[in-house]
């Protein structure tokens, strides 16, 4: 069965987490810093467009969710 790289939904959903990931994100202090996490997120999402798990959701979504928890846990 061949699934879309990315529904809009998905797209908006990751596009979404990603924003709230940079919201608790207490180091940025500087437009270098969030062009910087802005880069990363990029290419991983990039590399990861196509990917999804087992369970169907985009891949995308683990790096975001270990992310989230760096951020806040560390």
């Amino acid at each position: 069965m061949y699934m879309p790289v990315l529904t809009q939904t998905e797209d908006i959903a990751i596009q979404n987490q990603f924003q709230e990931l940079l919201h608790v994100c207490l180091f940025i202090r500087s437009d270098e810093d969030r062009n910087m996490i802005r880069k990363a997120f990029d290419l991983s999402y990039e590399a990861h467009r196509e990917m999804r798990r087992k369970a169907g959701e985009p891949y995308i979504i683990h790096p975001l969710c270990v992310a989230h928890i760096v951020v806040e846990e560390i």
